[in-house]
Order: structure tokens, then sequence, then C-alpha cells
């Protein structure tokens, strides 16, 4: 099912998010969102996006390779901060304890789950602004992917785009 543009940031590095708070340095924007406590110590902000598809998962912030903390199973976890969207997951208040290994619960801690705030595509893009800097990758760990046209595919030999893609494969 389409999720309605609903995305959440996941806070998994505990000690990113009140430093965080204070880099956005937008207090009337976060109070507006609602904020669930994870059983790790971390953070879900929920909102929707305002007319733009949300991708499935962004990895926002993330510690160098295999410098994470631990996670239930042993294994580090390089994210600190990532978003949720369409075709992803996250579990929230009201489910079974036993959906986590610390048999925790995870606790609304602000706003309403019923009534989310609607983001324009700039306060998102703040929000993911201000994770990015949080990335604790060297430059040439972090993988730049080149933005998607928006215009008309025009294959290079002007015939169709198999042909094309056969020709350069």
């Amino acid at each position: 099912l389409p999720s309605g543009n609903l995305q959440i940031l996941d806070f998994d590095d505990v000690d990113v998010f009140a430093k965080w708070k204070s880099d956005l340095n937008e207090p009337e924007l976060l109070a507006s969102i609602p904020i669930v406590d994870t059983p790790t110590g971390g953070k879900h902000l929920y909102f929707r996006c305002e007319g733009a598809m949300v991708p499935k998962s962004t990895k926002l912030a993330m510690f160098p390779k295999g410098c994470g903390p631990k996670d239930a199973n042993g294994d580090p976890d390089d994210v600190r901060i990532e978003s949720r969207g369409q075709g992803n997951y996250v579990v929230a208040p009201g489910s079974p304890v036993e959906m986590h290994s610390l048999r925790l619960p995870y606790v609304l801690v602000q706003g309403d789950l019923t009534n989310l705030p609607t983001l324009t595509v700039e306060q998102q893009e703040r929000l993911h602004e201000v994770s990015r800097a949080f990335d604790l990758r060297p430059p040439e760990d972090i993988i730049k992917r080149p933005a998607k046209s928006q215009g008309e595919y025009k294959p290079s030999n002007g015939e169709c785009p198999f042909e094309d893609f056969n020709e350069s494969a």
C-alpha cells in the first residue's frame, strides 16, 4: 500500500540526536514532529512530505565501515541516521515488546501519530542536510549517485534504447 508520502528519520546513534536538534535550530518545526524513543535509545521522527515521492530508504549519516556500535547480534551497526519511506517499515508504539530483541517498548514522547505534519520539500531537505553533516565516513567512501534525469531519454545513436544499451555493453 502507498505510504501517503510518510517518512521516518531513524536515529540509531543515541549520542547524535541532541546535537542534531541544536544544529537544526528550528524549534517550531521540530515541535510539530512526533518523536518516538526506541528500545536502544534511538529516535524516530514521523512526518509526511509535500508533493514528492519518498524514497525507500536513504542512509544519511554513517560511521566509518565496521566502526559503529555493536547491534543485538554483536555486529557493527554503521548507520547513524537514515530515512525510512516507501516500501520500508519501522516498529511503532503499541507493537508487542517481543518485536525488539531487548523486549522493551517503543514510546511516543512527543506529538500524535494519528495527525502527522506535512513538511515542504525544503523542510525535508533541511532535515536531511543537517543529518548528512553527521556522516563520519571519509569522503572517498561516500558514494555519490548522479541524479536521475527528468527529461526524455534520447539514445546517443538515435536508435531505440535497447540498441543504445547493446552498443555500450
